[in-house]
């Protein structure tokens, strides 16, 4: 831990330490002194005190003045500053257990609520009776769409082979289909299957379908006969622990946060020094006090790291973490000195002019002592009017001291109405204005949020094709134009596809301008879902051809989304009769891809691609064609060299 002592909070750690003690030794030898000066106006000599006596009144009166404003206010310094401190640390030590409480109970509850939203998932598709991998993906889409914390959710058979599963995207539960993997070796596929109920797993690494570190919350599924069908799963995303609101809260209050699983397994920690599923360090243990651990439920715990620098607060959840929080004493410490200098210049302040008015009452009050006090006990401010005269045989001075205080006793009086009646109005102002201030930012905020509405409509509304809802050729542009940009900065390639119905003008003149809209619209929907990324973008270009581009996709990743593309559409079997090569709605394809340079331009890239598309349609339509540095050509799927569902994302197939 990185520690920079520092002279202001080592000052009241020593105060905290040693404060009342210092005080006491303050008023001791005070106390001593008033004995002895007492005595010396008993006695006239007084062996070792003869310092004491034989000075003139003004100079015993400043120095006793004097010592009797700076003691008190010293040793009051004094335990003000070791109580602050004290007080500072207690309130710290209890806003950490409070934090790490809230925590502790954010945790538990968030872990409740996945646990039974997936044994009522289970319930659910039990109840249903329907086993399929549609109805079942349809469950698992909802129920993702509701805790959106799971990193992917999946249902598997008695077999453990995984029927469907889904992963969250940009905010969204997808599909994945044809998602080939078995889990029966997992415990969150074993337990549950042997045991029946809920169960939710240690940390671990994911597989298959992520890497992370992840929780699973698994239920088993029944048959109406009572047999197990398989289960349902959910992998919790860990990436969020330190997100919530009860973590903000400690974070925000300067404290360091750690989670342990209960295994001593690192699963969170805010300085990001440690890896996460790697064991805490022994010496991290011990400066946390933790070397007794036995990791049973208990209350929140609240003391002092091993050298004393740092608060620390433990507590266990339900299952077993751990949550360690530290917090630094220096930064409390050092508030409370500041603190300790504000009550120190107030000393100082008070003492000195402690010293100048015992100075000016000595010179100044010799005989009236007495009516003086009195007369200037009589000044106040309530109201009353009261009667400040001076005594009969009082001197010049006095009387003329008296008539003055007589005079502003009054004037304070009407001041001090006259103020009162200022600050009456004052306030009936300040609060109008207030209000007047309050009705016009709510005006002001309401036309923002009504101009900035307006605004996001116009933007969407002119980069979307209003027949199929894809992105029109502006916006197709303007991605290509930041794709290319990215490519030549990152020295990445960048590919675009070209698809053009076949025969479209034959659909339209047998079907009609309705059913060609209707089929435009079925061929978007298709194609709406097959890129994702920030630089990917599938648009209508104009009447039936669309345009795709790839940022950061070879030519290999293209050609095999171009294959997907017109399989899909194949796949979608609608008639058409007026097609001289097919009996259903085909699309040809052409693709191409380059890495940007300096000085070149993307038109050249999407004419390539027009020349890929002329040739897929000269060789017959229904086809894919390409265009590299050899020319143009027809791409031959090789159904054994790649899956569709291997380049969802889209990166180039590696050639064996």
């Amino acid at each position: 831990m990185d520690q920079q002592p520092q002279t202001g909070s080592s000052l009241v750690a020593g105060l905290v330490e040693y404060g009342p003690e210092l005080a006491l030794a303050l008023f001791s030898g005070f106390i001593i002194y008033a004995i002895a000066l007492l005595a010396i106006s008993y006695r006239r000599r007084i062996p070792g005190l003869n310092w004491l006596g034989g000075h003139s009144l003004t100079q015993d009166m400043t120095v006793s003045l004097t010592l009797l404003a700076l003691v008190p206010a010293i040793a009051l310094t004094l335990l003000l500053a070791a109580d602050s401190a004290r007080d500072r640390e207690t309130r710290a030590a209890a806003e950490m257990k409070q934090a790490t409480a809230a925590l502790e109970q954010t945790l538990d509850r968030h872990f409740h609520n996945h646990q039974l939203g997936i044994a009522s998932l289970a319930e659910s598709i039990s109840r249903a009776g329907r086993f399929d991998q549609q109805s079942i993906g349809e469950w698992l889409e909802s129920h993702h769409a509701i805790y959106r914390d799971y990193l992917t959710m999946l249902a598997a058979n008695s077999f453990g082979d995984i029927v469907t599963a889904t992963t969250m995207l940009q905010g969204r539960p997808e599909r994945l289909a044809d998602v080939r993997h078995n889990i029966s070796d997992r415990d969150y596929f074993s337990v549950p299957m042997n045991e029946g109920g809920t169960y939710v797993s240690d940390v671990f690494r994911g597989r298959g379908l992520g890497s992370d570190p992840i929780v699973a919350f698994s239920s088993v599924v029944r048959t109406a006969t009572g047999m197990s069908w398989g289960i349902v799963e959910g992998s919790l995303n860990l990436e969020e622990l330190g997100s919530n609101v009860a973590a903000a809260r400690l974070l925000a209050l300067g404290a360091e946060l750690l989670v342990l699983d209960s295994q001593d397994r690192v699963l969170y920690s805010s300085t990001k020094d440690l890896n996460k599923l790697d064991p805490l360090p022994d010496a991290r243990a011990s400066y946390y006090g933790m070397a007794s651990t036995n990791h049973t439920r208990a209350s929140s715990s609240i003391g002092r790291t091993r050298d004393d620098s740092e608060l620390v607060s433990y507590q266990v959840t339900d299952i077993g973490w751990q949550i360690i929080a530290t917090r630094p004493l220096q930064p409390i410490y050092q508030a409370a000195y500041g603190e300790f200098r504000l009550l120190l210049i107030l000393m100082l302040a008070t003492v000195l002019s402690a010293a100048l008015l015992s100075m000016a009452i000595a010179r100044r009050v010799r005989q009236p002592l007495h009516t003086l006090t009195e007369a200037v006990r009589a000044l106040d401010l309530d109201g009353s009017e009261a009667q400040i005269t001076a005594p009969p045989n009082a001197p010049v001075e006095i009387r003329d001291l008296f008539g003055h205080l007589a005079t502003v006793s009054q004037r304070l009086q009407s001041s001090y109405r006259q103020l009162m009646a200022a600050s009456e109005a004052g306030r009936h102002y300040r609060e109008q204005l207030e209000q007047t201030l309050a009705r016009r930012e709510n005006e002001i905020q309401s036309r923002t949020r009504e101009l900035e509405d307006t605004n996001d409509k116009l933007r969407t509304l002119s980069n979307i094709d209003e027949l199929t809802g894809l992105a029109n050729r502006r916006h197709f542009l303007e991605t290509m134009d930041r794709a290319w940009r990215h490519g030549l900065r990152e020295n990445e390639p960048v590919s675009v596809i070209i698809i053009d119905i076949d025969h479209f003008k034959a659909y339209n003149d047998h079907y009609g301008h309705l059913g060609g809209d209707q089929c435009l619209q079925r061929v978007a929907d298709a194609m709406a879902g097959v890129v994702g990324r920030s630089l990917d973008i599938v648009a209508r270009c104009g009447g039936e051809e669309f345009m795709i581009v790839l940022g950061g996709t070879g030519l290999d990743g293209a050609l095999v989304l171009g294959e997907r593309v017109r399989q899909l559409i194949e796949d979608l079997a609608i008639p058409h009769v007026g097609s001289v090569t097919d009996s259903i709605l085909t699309v040809s394809v052409g693709v191409a891809s380059t890495t940007p340079v300096r000085g070149s331009d993307y038109d050249d890239l999407i004419r390539a691609a027009d020349q890929a598309l002329y040739h897929a349609k000269n060789d017959g339509r229904n086809r894919v064609g390409r265009s590299d540095g050899d020319g143009v050509s027809i791409f031959v799927a090789d159904a054994a060299a790649f899956d569709f569902n291997d380049h969802i994302d889209l990166r180039p197939i590696e050639k064996q």
